[in-house]
C-alpha cells in the first residue's frame, strides 16, 4: 500500500519536462525535493504508458444504487427495530444479502 502524500499531476509534468530536457534524475529529485525513487517511478510510468494519468482503480462493483441505499436508509430510520431480513422482504428488487443491508 502506498504511503506518504500523493504527487500531483502538475509536479509530475514538471518532472517529466525536466527529464525530457536531459536533466539527471538525481538533480530532478533535488530540485523538486522528491525521493529519487519517486522520480524514477514517474519517469518509468510515463515511458511505459505515454501519459501521466492514473490507471483506473479496481474494486468490487456496487450491488445497490444510491437510490436503493436511500430507500433502505429511509425504511430503517422509520422503523429502527426492523431487521435486515424484513427490509429485504420489503424491497424485493434489491437482491442482496442481509449483511449488505446491515
Amino acid at each position: 500500500m502506498p504511503t506518504g502524500t500523493p504527487i500531483g499531476k502538475e509536479l509530475k509534468e514538471r518532472v517529466i519536462d525536466a527529464f525530457l530536457n536531459n536533466e539527471k534524475q538525481a538533480d530532478i529529485a533535488r530540485r523538486f525535493q522528491l525521493p529519487r525513487y519517486s522520480v524514477s517511478k514517474i519517469i518509468i510510468r510515463y515511458n511505459k504508458r505515454g501519459h501521466l494519468n492514473n490507471n483506473p482503480k479496481s474494486g468490487r462493483p456496487r450491488k445497490t444504487t444510491i437510490n436503493m441505499d436511500r430507500r433502505i436508509k429511509r425504511i430503517s430510520e422509520n422503523d429502527p427495530w426492523k431487521s435486515a431480513s424484513k427490509i429485504i422482504a420489503e424491497i424485493p428488487e434489491v437482491g442482496v444479502s442481509t449483511r449488505t443491508i446491515q
